[in-house]
């Protein structure tokens, strides 16, 4: 097996850091001290230039299986055309709704359940029915997501349906074993084959905010990243002009993840030193292969007080000293709300989130969802361990109404 993050790698980065702050305290000590290179990577970089323009090249839209044919014959279905010229999609290798459904020894074997290539299939007719009823124009280019497990960030569902809570290996995902490996990559293939053959694809993210499986078992994290090295040279051989990258929740990794390289384990320590050190160790072997940085952007709103302001200038500054000629491809930005009430938060957030990516190049951006979950969804998301907040991350609410984040998208992308 193979591991990226050790323990003593951490005590290591540690007293790296504890060094650091020596060499700072003694320089200040003398007269016209020497600049020190170890210090001053300590220091969090800020923003450059002017914040970052949502325009229409730029812009990318979420979609989701039921959003199409609810926005047929909708006003809201020409503003998606008009104003993005992107399409994200987002599917799962497991289907966790379905896994519950099944005896876990049958889940396997079950093509109902791990099915990716006809969930992409069932979402891509979704688009062109909706597209040939209402005559709109189809998207110039599409982003396909390949979650490799979903909706509740405290359990996983593994490839063979078993919930991780519910087996001995406790949080062992099970990439160490060669027969999920196998058929986990023909799965993501065949996904990406249906995408390829029917649409202009352009962008591939292997794995949604995969820090989790470093929260969850860092060993298998390190069985993820040489899985994803797999995956990246199989589908560069078959689709060489596809740009690849594996997906990360960055403002997870800048507090719960970087929290790890602290001395108590805790988020109110980290500091800019620990987030450095986090991405030696996890982020560089993570994005070894990469064409782009895949990233989210979902801040947990209590760290920050509940307010988008709150966020410090150097939240998302660091990709642009990391990501070299390799863009950044947000696939998913949100403010975690629990009501339609709170839209306007998400809309500071937007307009803050913009701001501090300034100095950052940047491919594309796409919010969340194109709709909130309506009255049957919620129920099931929230029922299977997903938080609240999953149930208000819409441009739109679930009946398609205006709001303050919808106004703000219409009015910086159409003239």
């Amino acid at each position: 097996m193979i591991a990226t993050a050790h323990p003593w790698r951490r005590v290591a980065l540690l007293i790296l850091l504890a060094s650091v702050a020596s060499l700072s305290l003694v320089a200040g000590c003398g007269e016209d001290p020497e600049p020190d290179p170890a210090a001053a990577a300590a220091t969090a970089p800020m923003p450059t230039g002017s914040p970052i323009a949502l325009k229409q090249d730029n812009a990318a839209v979420r979609l989701g299986f039921g959003d199409m044919p609810l926005m047929t014959g909708h006003s809201s279905l020409q503003f998606i055309s008009d104003a993005f010229s992107t399409a994200v999609l987002e599917v799962q290798v497991i289907d966790e709704r379905k896994a519950q459904e099944f005896n876990p020894t049958d889940v396997k074997d079950n093509p109902a359940v791990v099915q990716a290539k006809k969930r992409t299939e069932e979402l891509l007719d979704e688009i062109d029915e909706a597209i040939a009823a209402d005559g709109v124009a189809d998207f110039d280019r599409y982003v396909l997501v390949i979650d490799l497990f979903r909706v509740n960030s405290r359990w996983l569902v593994r490839w063979d349906g078993v919930k991780i809570r519910d087996i001995d290996e406790d949080g062992a995902y099970g990439l160490d074993r060669e027969d999920m490996r196998t058929e986990e990559k023909k799965i993501i293939l065949d996904a990406i084959a249906e995408a390829a053959d029917r649409k202009p694809l352009t962008h591939v993210v292997i794995g949604a905010a995969i820090e989790r499986l470093e929260l969850v078992n860092p060993e298998d994290f390190g069985n993820f990243v040489s899985f994803y090295g797999e995956v990246y040279d199989a589908i560069k051989e078959r689709w060489p002009d596809l740009l690849v990258s594996p997906g990360l929740n960055w403002d997870r990794f800048e507090t719960e993840i970087a929290a790890l390289y602290t001395p108590g384990g805790t988020v109110g320590e980290v500091t800019f030193a620990h987030i450095r050190a986090a991405w030696m160790e996890i982020g560089e072997a993570l994005f070894d292969k990469a064409d782009f940085l895949g990233l989210q952007a979902e801040p947990e709103p209590s760290t920050y007080a509940g307010d988008p302001a709150m966020l410090p200038d150097s939240q998302y500054a660091l990709l642009a000293e990391i990501q070299g000629d390799r863009p950044v491809v947000w696939y998913s930005v949100n403010w975690p709300v629990t009501s339609g009430a709170e839209k306007v938060t998400q809309r500071d957030y937007l307009r803050r989130f913009l701001e501090l990516n300034a100095g950052n190049d940047i491919d594309l951006i796409s919010w969340r969802g194109v709709r909130d979950f309506g009255p049957d969804d919620c129920p099931r998301t929230t029922a299977l361990g997903g938080p609240r907040s999953d149930c208000a991350a819409g441009i739109f609410s679930d009946s398609l109404a205006k709001n303050k984040l919808s106004d703000e998208f219409e009015s910086t992308l159409l003239p």
